[in-house]
């Protein structure tokens, strides 16, 4: 009876915190950079409160998503913001994954219990050429379910951002400021984002972009790179003439629709890359009892992402098989404060690096049922105490002793290294939408995830409950 009286109690509870729907819009969208901008509303101001709950967690978010939208001519404008509250009790959670009191795609969590979280986003667009948006927020870069550039998985963070548009043509270009709460000193860093997209016909979109990141000062004064501001530059080009010690990412997207209800994507990063150490990897999958090949160089870090995605013609069925790659030591840097982090958190995937993911998600709409499912598996390699295999990025990376760093080892560097986790995660969510007055929808829900570790002992069931109002995303409990 206590259950159930719990149950009942909790129901007035919500989770949101909006960077995993079910299914996101970018389904359909062949455009690579998403806004956060992604929940749908009928008026202007539409406040929502919605929540979940299993016999030991729960949370609960009260929020107001408030967006308007109106035209001059030829200029379009927005304004949005979704200002939201968000209490919970996930201990479990953050022992495993949050050492400071952030979870990853969160604010900073106080007292243990609650967050807030308020971006807002102010866009304005003249003839759908060119595109200005300023604010506090976060974007998501690829057609896939997880990012490995920039994506949802990290905390707000102010923003820049320019697009041009013309005949299929885009250039973007981004500044953002992020944190840095785990370094000494902690200073802020920018990172300056530039990709470039285009269509191959009518099923081939391509995309290519840089991303640098500098720390906004140092022990001495602030530090603003003005020749960054140049949307039109290779930084790669600048860096090496300037001699600069920032990190530097480059890489490329792809999306094929191969059939009308069908779509192939992809993604790649480069951290650092030597072709000819990747080569010596090459040769090793070749020949594994080759002893002479020195393989697995530190200094090779990239990522990669490959996924197809498929609907119903009806768009009642939606599906997703996605795959990730990270090589040990990608995304993080000799300088802790140029890592690819805000907050504490990876901008990227969740995960860090040093892993491989194999994600699968679905999506039934019938009526007014809806069901939701995923499940991934990772089989990632974590440090341990004065031990550094690649896959905190907060950990200085560098293969000799620099002062406060533990040495890497130069190669045989492989991904998964160091202490082997092998975990199934999944979750089925079920829920019914309800039409009633004064509220434009209620979805009442209940579903079931199971996580087991396949070489350990960890193993868990939780059922859980949901109720939302005013809002259907089909939130991931825990989804890293």
């Amino acid at each position: 009876m206590e259950k159930f009286l719990f149950f009942i109690l909790l129901m007035i509870s919500m989770v949101a915190m909006s960077q995993n729907t079910v299914i996101n819009k970018n389904f359909d969208d062949n455009d690579f950079l998403h806004s956060n901008d992604i929940d749908s509303t009928l008026h202007m101001i539409t406040p929502y409160f919605s929540g979940l709950a299993s016999e030991k967690n729960y949370e609960l978010l009260f929020g107001v998503n408030f967006k308007k939208e109106f035209q001059n001519k030829n200029t379009f404008f927005k304004i949005w913001t979704k200002p939201e509250f968000l209490f919970f009790s996930l201990y479990d959670y953050l022992d495993e994954y949050d050492s400071i009191s952030r979870f990853p795609g969160g604010e900073k969590i106080y007292n243990e219990h609650y967050s807030w979280n308020a971006p807002i986003e102010l866009t304005m667009t003249v003839k759908n050429h060119y595109t200005l948006s300023v604010g506090y927020s976060k974007f998501h870069w690829g057609n896939g379910y997880r990012g490995l550039n920039i994506s949802y998985a990290s905390a707000n963070y102010p923003y820049l951002l320019q697009r041009f548009t013309i005949k299929g043509l885009d250039f973007s270009w981004a500044m953002m400021r992020w944190t840095n709460p785990l370094t000494k000193p902690n200073y802020d860093k920018y990172s300056i984002f530039h990709s470039f997209s285009f269509n191959i016909g009518q099923k081939w979109r391509f995309a290519f972009f840089e991303n640098i990141i500098y720390p906004a000062r140092d022990s001495t004064h602030n530090n603003f790179e003005f020749v960054y501001l140049l949307p039109h530059i290779f930084y790669r080009y600048i860096d090496y003439s300037l001699g600069s010690p920032y990190n530097l990412y480059f890489g490329g997207n792809f999306n094929w629709r191969a059939g009308k209800n069908f779509q192939i994507y992809g993604q790649a990063i480069l951290d650092d890359f030597i072709f000819s150490e990747f080569r010596k990897d090459i040769k090793h999958r070749l020949h594994p009892n080759d002893s002479n090949i020195v393989y697995g160089n530190w200094m090779n870090k990239y990522a990669i992402q490959i996924g197809i995605k498929w609907r119903t013609n009806n768009n009642n069925f939606r599906s997703r098989l996605e795959f990730n790659a990270v090589r040990p030591y990608t995304y993080s840097h000799k300088n802790p404060i140029q890592n690819f982090s805000n907050n504490g958190q990876p901008v990227a995937h969740p995960f860090g690096a040093n892993f491989y993911e194999a994600l699968l998600e679905a999506s039934l709409i019938k009526k007014n049922w809806q069901f939701y499912f995923i499940s991934f598996y990772k089989h990632i390699g974590y440090d341990s105490t004065g031990t550094h295999f690649g896959q905190n990025i907060f950990q200085p990376t560098f293969d000799a002793y620099t002062g406060n760093n533990i040495p890497v080892n130069p190669f045989y560097n492989v991904i998964g290294q160091g202490n082997v986790e092998r975990l199934i995660a999944t979750q089925i969510n079920i829920m019914y939408k309800y039409k009633i007055n004064y509220v434009d929808y209620i979805y009442l829900g209940a579903g079931l995830e199971y996580r087991c570790s396949i070489n350990g002992d960890y193993s868990k069931l939780i059922p859980f409950i949901r109720i939302q109002f005013n809002i259907n995303n089909m939130h991931v409990w825990h989804s890293y």
